[in-house]
């Protein structure tokens, strides 16, 4: 996979993020999933993981990672979701629309359920 690869599957991201960024996070795609890139199927759960990636390597810091539960507008009021500790990996995955789409892709692929 390429940085090509990633501009040419996300058009509306910001070129110079991914450009930018790619590099940081090449060598660690296959530590979160070992996929091949030539399977069509894992090739968008990479790419959906890649971009994932690049989001959050561009986050300054964790308060971008937390979700909004209420907000309003005249009073400039924003209440923030208490995070569930039960699993912090689904949480990290869903702090971006391209790691959901990843844990989507991904979720038939957890194995067999042993009885």
């Amino acid at each position: 996979m390429t940085i090509a690869d990633v501009i040419a599957r996300f058009p509306n991201e910001n070129e110079t993020t991914i450009t930018d960024t790619f590099p940081l996070i090449e060598n660690s795609l296959s530590c979160y999933y070992g996929g091949s890139f030539d399977n069509v199927c894992d090739r968008e759960a990479i790419l959906n993981l890649a971009m994932h990636l690049i989001l959050v390597e561009g986050m300054n810091n964790s308060n971008t990672f937390r979700t909004v539960a209420s907000q309003s507008v005249s009073g400039v009021s924003v209440s923030f979701a208490v995070p569930s500790t039960n699993n912090n990996q689904i949480g990290f995955f869903n702090s971006t629309k391209y790691g959901a789409k990843f844990l989507s892709l991904t979720s038939s692929n957890s194995g067999a359920y042993f009885i």
